[in-house]
């Protein structure tokens, strides 16, 4: 029998995490078998970990959600994807369109890694309609970061707060929801004003103001301004055989990307700049 390496959660606490060593699941109907290739470590999946978050999980349970990888076999009827597809997870798996289900009292609080069962492992199965494809452009570790981080501060920024060029908007932080903001803003051509950290100034302030995510010219200004405090770090992994307790806080093994941040506030401000 095939078998495969997958981080399971016994109980709540960082010390009832563990590398197990698991069958390599079978897809079964309108499923298919991913072959993980990078996923995206957020502050929540440290929460749901230390805390549990008042989630009902079963254990053992599988923490994080944001995953890419490529596919390698089909269920019965899964005709969404192709064998050697890549593809990307959704944070909110069964929420497709339309108002999400649930009310402000009683949220429907359905997600990978803190609902369903989540994805840190070599191999995962799941419904083709959870999974959308990856971005030709971005190789597997970029990829992996888009389901939660990119796609909270393209809904606040594009969905919700309209952004257009001549906009100001201030970023709080330099974690992956906030540098996301930053590029997406920058993008529309709309003023970003960040807030950090004093460490974090030279470094984030220099990126803002030379990086271009488009190529298409001119991607409007950014300043920088202190901020106390700067909080959670996460990276974006490819399993390992070392326990993550094991690991120094900024370097994991097989880490293959930036560290990121996920607690950020983005806002609006349809006002020209202040100068």
């Amino acid at each position: 029998m095939r078998t495969m390496r997958r981080w399971e959660m016994e109980g709540i606490g960082r010390d009832r995490l563990a590398l197990r060593e698991r069958p390599i699941p079978v897809p079964g109907r309108h499923e298919v078998l991913v072959a993980v290739g990078a996923v995206a470590l957020n502050h929540r999946d440290k929460m749901v970990i230390e805390s549990g978050r008042g989630l009902p999980l079963s254990f053992p349970f599988i923490p994080g959600s944001d995953l890419a990888g490529r596919i390698v076999a089909l269920g019965e009827d899964a005709e969404r994807f192709a064998i050697g597809d890549r593809v990307i997870s959704c944070f909110t798996p069964d929420w497709v369109d339309g108002l999400r289900a649930g009310t402000a009292r009683t949220p429907l609080y359905r997600t990978l890694g803190g609902f369903f069962a989540g994805v840190l492992a070599d191999y995962v199965v799941l419904p083709d309609h959870w999974l959308v494809a990856a971005p030709a452009t971005l190789d597997d570790a970029q990829a992996s970061t888009l389901p939660c981080a990119a796609l909270t501060a393209w809904f606040a920024l594009v969905e919700r707060g309209r952004i257009r060029a001549g906009d100001t908007v201030l970023i709080r932080g330099t974690g992956g929801v906030a540098l996301f903001a930053l590029q997406f803003a920058k993008m529309h051509g709309a003023t970003a004003i960040l807030s950090c950290s004093p460490e974090k100034k030279t470094a984030h302030g220099r990126w803002a103001r030379t990086t271009s995510s488009t190529g298409i010219g001119p991607m409007g200004s950014t300043r920088c301004m202190r901020s106390p405090t700067i909080t959670a770090q996460t990276i974006s992994w490819k399993p390992s055989a070392a326990p993550i307790s094991d690991c120094p806080p900024r370097r994991r093994p097989s880490a293959v990307a930036s560290i990121r941040s996920a607690r950020s506030t983005v806002s609006t401000c349809r006002r020209p700049p202040c100068r």
